[in-house]
Parts: structure tokens; sequence; C-alpha cells
């Protein structure tokens, strides 16, 4: 797949029709700046999800955390291996590995989240252009009919455990009747893609009642509950996680505040995107409606467990979209794989910044030892991932 994506970008990028001419540095800069802070925001989400649980990390620890795993995240699988890194220096600080599993794993979900909502939007703004394109409107049905899926899902199973099965089959009814209300709202949408919107509506209630009748099952003293515990192993731990998982839902302010932090420093990616379009010269710039609906969507593809980060994969994604995604006045862009590329050429080298501080942390790693507990690292300086990301 990486060998093909490759194939595609070499072709992209050497194309007679592509115009690309550096005019102005300060968009450039201006992209780099939003990178830069989008990134930090990641990295303080991840903070407030674990603060939450009780996991105390400084700000400067989450921020030196992030930029490791930002490095490892260029150069192995994709942003599973960076999260395996946050992974292993944070579980040192934590009392229980369990609960960092859930917090790393939550983080993605909202980053999804923040990505869907994005997409979302742009897609409704833009859903008289996705019409004249053929095959694309399915393609903003799909993005919003996976955000409100997932809006649904977890709606429901949120209230099934806090005020019982029947008021969550209250709510999921609720939910389907204002979605087939706001249906109406977007013209040509039962139309155009009406097979597509009845599977994507029975999948959205056969998981709903799933999630009704399993989750409440889930929490201490369940069955399922009970019956993971049995098992041992990779069961036993994968309950451990779900439990800690659960420990937020009574911490709704909470995920709702790095819900919204998503949406901002997804847009500030998408942004960059934009801005990286008119440091080029780009002539058929895109506009940030575009952008909108493309960079979120190569995002999460480029977020695929795939070596060297991905290379190719999001280009791929984002130069195909903008080919065929007219808005207003703006044409379909050629040049989407470029500005793709260079924002992971500026990604790589910020995630360099954390070279040295993975490199400070192995030269102390015998250093500053607790007297009460040397074999045991005390600092977050002190922990080496390297030896157990290789087991």
């Amino acid at each position: 797949m990486v060998l093909v994506a490759l194939v595609y970008l070499y072709g992209v990028l050497t194309a007679p029709d592509l115009e690309v001419t550096y005019q102005s540095l300060w968009p450039l800069i201006f992209a780099v700046g939003l990178t830069l802070a989008s990134m930090v925001m990641g990295y303080l989400r991840l903070q407030l999800l674990l603060g939450g649980v009780g996991v105390r990390v400084s700000v400067s620890d989450s921020v030196r955390i992030g930029f490791i795993g930002a490095f490892f995240n260029s150069f192995l699988l994709g942003s599973l291996s960076g999260d395996a890194v946050k992974f292993v220096y944070l579980s040192q600080v934590a009392p229980r590995r369990a609960v960092v599993a859930s917090g790393l794993l939550l983080d993605r979900l909202l980053g999804l989240g923040g990505l869907l909502l994005l997409a979302a939007a742009a897609s409704i703004w833009m859903w008289t252009d996705f019409a004249h394109v053929p095959g694309f409107e399915r393609l903003g049905v799909w993005i919003i009919g996976v955000l409100v899926g997932l809006v649904v899902i977890g709606s429901v199973s949120l209230v099934s455990i806090l005020g019982g099965r029947r008021a969550a089959l209250a709510l999921l009814a609720v939910q389907l009747l204002a979605i087939q209300a706001t249906m109406y709202l977007l013209p040509g949408v039962i139309n155009a893609s009406s097979v597509e919107l009845v599977w994507a509506g029975c999948l959205i209630i056969a998981v709903s009642l799933a999630a009704i009748g399993l989750v409440p099952s889930l929490e201490p003293g369940g069955r399922l509950n009970l019956w993971f515990s049995r098992r041992g192993g990779i069961a036993r731990s994968a309950i451990a996680v779900i439990e800690a998982v659960l420990h937020y839902r009574h911490r709704c302010f909470l995920l709702g505040t790095c819900l919204a932090l998503s949406v901002i420093l997804q847009g500030t990616g998408v942004l960059s995107l934009y801005y990286l379009g008119l440091a080029l010269g780009i002539a058929d710039q895109p506009s940030v409606v575009q952008v909108g609906v493309a960079g979120p969507v190569a995002m999460v593809t480029n977020s695929l467990p795939i070596p060297c980060g991905g290379l190719g994969v999001g280009e791929a994604a984002f130069d195909n979209i903008l080919r065929h995604l007219p808005s207003g006045g703006h044409q379909p862009s050629q040049s989407g794989a470029a500005i793709f590329f260079v924002l992971r050429l500026i990604t790589i080298v910020l995630g360099f910044i954390g070279v040295p501080f993975y490199l400070f942390s192995r030269r102390n790693r015998h250093d500053n030892r607790s007297d009460a507990y040397p074999d045991r690292p005390t600092q977050l300086n002190d922990i080496e991932p390297s030896s157990r990301l290789a087991a």
C-alpha cells in the first residue's frame, strides 16, 4: 500500500500541470506556527484527560512526552507508535496502566470527533456543490453519517449507564426522529443515497441497541465484566481499560472541553494546509471549505498504522478529493499532494524537537534514581521506553 501511495505521490508531484512557485515566506511561517500550536494543544488535551482520573502530569512533561511521541510517529507505524511511547512514559506515574490506556484511547476518539465535526460542517456548507459531482455526494453523506452515528451510539451508551436502559431507548427514538426530520433539510440526500442511508440507519440502530444492552453489564459487578475478569490475560486487561474509560461517564464537562479543544486544534491543522497552498503560490489554490472537507479525511487516513508514518497515503487521499471537489467559484485543485507533503515535512521537522528530550532521558536513566526504590524510576526524565517497545 505504501509503495502504491509513493508511486502515486511521485506521479502527482512530477506532473507537468502542477504549478508551484514559492511566492511568500509569511504564509509558510504562519502555517508552521499553526502546526506547532495544533501539536501542543493535542498534548494538553491528553493532560486534561489524564488529570480527570487522577494522573497528574505537568504541562512541561506533557509537551515533552508529546514531542517524543511525535518523533516516533514520523518513522514508525503512524500515530500508534507515538501512543506506545507515551504509554510507556506515562505508565510510570499512573496508578494503573489501564488508566493511561483509557486516556490515550479517549484522546484518539476525541481527535477523530474533532475531524468529523469539521468535515461535516464543511460538507453541509458546500452541499449544493457535492450534488453536482458524481459520486461525491456519497462522501458527504458518509462523513455526516459517521459523525451522527458516533453521537447517537455514544449518547445512548452514556444514558444507559446513568439513567437505565429504558431512558436510553427513549433517547434513541427521539434521536432517530430528529435525524429523519433533519435529512429533509439537505436537498437531494434521500434521492441520491437512499440505499446508503438505509444501510447506515440500520447499522446505527443495531449498534445502539447492542450498546444499550451490553454497556451497563461492563460496569464492575456486571455479567460481562465478571466474564472477562475470569478469563485472565488479554481479556482481563481489556476489561480493566473499559472500566477506566467508564470512569469518565461523570465527567461530561471535561469531555466536552476536550472535544472543543479537538475542534480548535484540528481547525488549526486544516488552516495550516490552506496557508501552505498560499505559501507555495499554487495557481489553483483550494478554498478553506475545500480544505475543510479534504483535510480531515486525509488526516484520518494518514493516521492508519502504516510504516514511515503513512508516507504517501495522506497525500494521495487529499489530492484525490481535491481533484474532484469544486466549491463555488473555485475549481478543483490539482496540487493537493504537494500541499499535504509539505505539511508532512513540517511535522517531521517539528517532531525532531523530541530528539533531545529522548536522548536526555536516556542519559539520565541511572542518575536520578530514588534511594528507597533503586529499581524504579521516579521522574518522567528517567523513563526509557526503547527496551519495552522492542519487547
